[in-house]
């Protein structure tokens, strides 16, 4: 019967390829999705992400009251290695960028990798997250440390 049911709905995507949205587990028909609840959702996650970038700007931060600097390589940060996993991206880690300059010469520490349809986040030395709309280039130059 699961076989069936499978077939059936790869058979329906087949026929309407991309008239499905994928909701938790199962797909539906984007007519029935209401507006509102897709952007709550959006904004969700965008709070979430923002949330666990400032989790792990507290936690560098005291790291880096003790060593006095950050780490110029990932693997040298006590961090533990579910914090890298960027949330709702099926294990995508963050960018470690300690030694990237931005423009405006403020120090970045992580960036997301490209995933989202809203953009990357980008957490600075500061303490502030800052989405970068898909397409805008990153606002920082490299300057040796790990390639974004």
């Amino acid at each position: 019967f699961v076989i069936v049911l499978t077939m059936i709905s790869g058979a329906r995507e087949l026929m309407t390829p991309g008239a499905w949205v994928k909701k938790g587990n199962t797909y539906v028909l984007p007519s029935s999705l209401n507006p509102t609840s897709t952007e709550l959702r959006t904004q969700l996650l965008q709070e979430q992400r923002i949330r666990h970038l400032k989790l792990i700007h507290n936690i560098l931060l005291d790291e880096t009251l003790k060593l006095e600097e950050l780490p110029h390589r990932k693997e040298e940060v006590s961090l533990p290695k579910r914090l890298w996993v960027v949330p709702e991206t099926h294990s995508l880690e963050y960018i470690y960028v300690p030694s990237l300059l931005s423009v405006e010469n403020s120090q970045a520490i992580l960036a997301e990798p490209e995933f989202f349809e809203d953009g990357r986040f980008v957490l600075w030395q500061d303490g502030r997250v800052e989405l970068i709309p898909p397409g805008n280039p990153m606002p920082y130059k490299q300057n040796g440390g790990e390639q974004p």
